[in-house]
């Protein structure tokens, strides 16, 4: 069985759009027994314009995949939407992506692979092609 826990990848605690400070948890589940530190690859969950963390679809395949004993990061994106990038290609997805990937390649995930969904996917494929991070075994949206 597959443990849950609610993680801050960000370094900035400061307000968010409009001077509040929104939700800043993303979500993680780990395999059985694993502790963070302890190497074993990860999924990084990018979600769509509109999605959260905690939506059905990571919330749903998160635990069959730790099961499987991989760690699943759905990711907080806190910043998405700011700067007039509604109607744009989120920049700020980019930054959330590396740090999701620093936090998890900083507590012992060895292999990390991307999933997104609609423009996350997006995103995780522009990360995947414009950093070249070693770290990123792979790409699925």
């Amino acid at each position: 069985m597959s443990s849950f826990h609610l993680v801050n990848v960000w370094t900035d605690p400061g307000p968010g759009p409009g001077g509040y400070n929104p939700m800043a948890a993303s979500m993680l589940w780990l395999p059985d027994g694993h502790h963070l530190g302890h190497a074993a690859p990860a999924f990084v969950f990018v979600h769509q314009w509109g999605g959260y963390p905690y939506d059905p679809l990571p919330t749903q395949l998160a635990p069959e995949l730790a099961d499987n004993g991989f760690g699943v990061l759905s990711l907080c994106l806190r910043r998405r939407g700011m700067e007039g990038q509604l109607a744009a290609m989120p920049a700020n997805d980019l930054q959330d992506i590396k740090l999701a990937i620093d936090y998890l390649h900083t507590n012992g995930f060895s292999r990390i692979f991307l999933v997104g969904e609609g423009i996350g996917g997006l995103s995780a494929l522009l990360y995947a092609s414009r950093q070249r991070d070693t770290r990123v075994a792979g790409v699925c949206w």
